[in-house]
């Protein structure tokens, strides 16, 4: 899926890993999440530099990383209909 948009692989990580500290990450939701009656929402952090994270809100300890290159490639694929599960 990463490949056909020309994004490299995004890195996983779990709470503890050795190469990215969690705790550093300041997560926010977008505003449709913001009501707290939806349970799972995609949170997204920004404030480290080169690196976007992003997690589940109903799973925190597992995260996914990227660089602000693929998360514009990713964003710009997600705007064009690529990953519409509608279809």
């Amino acid at each position: 899926m990463w490949d056909q948009c020309g994004v490299s692989q995004p890195a996983f990580h779990s709470l503890g890993s050795d190469t990215v500290n969690p705790v550093e990450f300041e997560f926010v939701k977008t505003a449709a999440c913001q009501n707290t009656a939806r349970k799972s929402c995609p949170e997204v952090a920004v404030n480290v530099p080169g690196v976007v994270a992003l997690r589940d809100s109903d799973r925190p300890r597992e995260i996914v990383t990227m660089t602000p290159a693929a998360w514009t490639d990713f964003v710009a694929a997600v705007k064009a209909g690529e990953y519409d599960l509608s279809v």
